[in-house]
């Protein structure tokens, strides 16, 4: 028996959308996709199909722009950034969202990824977990910030940080 063989899995594999935005924290995207990654099928979404810059400096290519991926995703996942702020300013990522969330099963972000949640209307009245330094900032959204590491409310998953954003994954994925 190999270690791949005591992995829990599923027959079918689940749709993770992750939403790209430049300056995103590549951490924040790459860890719960790979905590996933045995049982999902990754959808790097973005407006156009053209390279986003990480905070990293480096590059990551879409799979699908907005206007022409799939709409019935398990799973939504928005990462965090230093440049989340800017993101929450675009219109476009905003409406992805708020529409993309109409269908998902869950939508979970990682640390400032939360931020772009509520400005999408998505974190209204949901508590949600995001970096200590961005509570104020995530209640002015209409959400509820709550000091923890991993929070579920409803179909919401949000996570404090990187490591976080893995377990809200799996958390989502169990749920």
């Amino acid at each position: 028996m190999t270690i791949f063989s005591t992995l829990p899995s599923s027959k079918t594999p689940l749709e993770l959308g992750i939403v790209l935005y430049p300056g995103m924290t590549l951490l924040d995207f790459a860890g719960p996709q790979c905590a996933l990654g045995l049982n999902d099928n990754t959808h790097l979404l973005w407006k156009t199909s053209g390279a986003v810059k990480t905070d990293l400096g480096s590059s990551v290519f879409p799979t699908s722009t907005f206007a022409n991926s799939r709409k019935d995703f398990d799973v939504l996942l928005v990462p965090g950034g230093m440049r989340a702020a800017d993101a929450i300013k675009d219109d476009e990522i905003l409406n992805f969202l708020a529409e993309a969330a109409k269908t998902v099963r869950c939508v979970t972000s990682v640390c400032t990824g939360s931020l772009l949640l509520g400005a999408a209307g998505l974190l209204h009245e949901y508590k949600a977990a995001t970096h200590w330094s961005y509570f104020e900032a995530l209640a002015a959204t209409g959400a509820e910030p709550v000091h923890v590491r991993v929070l579920a409310d409803r179909n919401r998953f949000s996570g404090a940080g990187v490591t976080a954003g893995m377990s809200s994954v799996l958390h989502c994925w169990r749920s």
